[in-house]
């Protein structure tokens, strides 16, 4: 009943952000977020947006979803920004749409969004480039099929080695975010995640963005699937609220995820103090 009162995210008017300061969003990249559409027709294994957004996608007008993006440009002075859809290319011809109508404007602006790699063009790419796209967003979770199945992502170990192939190509920089482990997790899975990455590094370079999130534990959340399993086979109770953090990591799994933790963050601690020393080489 509460569901059927809510109004229509189509109909709601734009956010009037009139009486704000966003002096800050235009210093920080990627700070501020626009919304073109709300629901996800995904049915992930471990996310719980099914419930707090709906399983039926409602698209904004790509036209009103433009206006948004140009006040902000224009009268807000913001440099980038970020989609904040559950997955911006689902469905793609909104997507493709959006990316025209802001490419017609020429409106010069940076932003970014969370992409799934099945049915990504290179010609969507390359439109979506020359509007500002600055980086693409995946999060497979992922890179065995097997596991993938078991995590109802909806994609294939070929979609990201295809993602990656098209982003070399039309030369946008990506980033992965993974769980480990997974339900479904096994030798061969952590290998092939592994096995993944060194080949993508190797071919992408510095298109390839190694980050320090990139591979972290799967957090179990209320009115998910994973929930459900966790409930049903005992490993929490019914009446565990989780506001205190619950994760998905059987005992075999958590020294090797501890492990995978301190590596990542090592390289990716090590990259930003390499960074700073050459800054402050030039600065000199």
């Amino acid at each position: 009943d509460i569901i059927a009162q809510r109004p229509e995210f189509p109909s709601l008017p734009a956010p009037d952000r009139a009486g704000l300061d966003l002096d800050d969003y235009g210093t920080r990249e990627f700070a501020i977020g626009v919304q073109s559409k709300r629901g996800c027709a995904l049915r992930c294994l471990h996310c719980s947006d099914l419930f707090l957004t709906g399983g039926h996608v409602r698209e904004r007008s790509p036209i009103e979803v433009v206006d948004e993006i140009q006040d902000l440009i224009e009268n807000h002075h913001i440099q980038s920004f970020q989609f904040v859809d559950q997955v911006f290319n689902i469905p793609s011809g909104h997507a493709e749409a959006i990316c025209a109508e802001m490419v017609r404007r020429g409106l010069r602006v940076r932003w970014t969004a969370w992409f799934t790699t099945r049915g990504l063009t290179e010609s969507f790419l390359s439109d979506a480039r020359r509007c500002g796209l600055a980086n693409l967003q995946f999060s497979p979770d992922s890179t065995n099929d097997h596991v993938l199945r078991t995590l109802r992502k909806g994609e294939s170990r070929q979609d990201l080695i295809e993602a990656a192939r098209l982003a070399k190509k039309v030369g946008i920089p990506i980033s992965f975010s993974f769980f480990y482990p997974n339900p479904g997790e096994s030798l061969r899975s952590s290998i092939d995640l592994f096995t993944f990455l060194a080949l993508t590094k190797l071919s992408l370079r510095k298109l390839l963005w190694l980050h320090g999130r990139m591979i972290v534990r799967a957090r179990v959340y209320p009115h998910s699937q994973l929930h459900e399993m966790m409930v049903q086979d005992g490993t929490i109770p019914a009446d565990h609220d989780l506001v205190e953090p619950v994760y998905w990591e059987p005992e075999p799994f958590r020294t090797v995820e501890q492990g995978i933790q301190l590596v990542f963050r090592t390289i990716y601690d090590t990259r930003l103090k390499l960074k700073k020393l050459g800054l402050a080489k030039e600065r000199r």
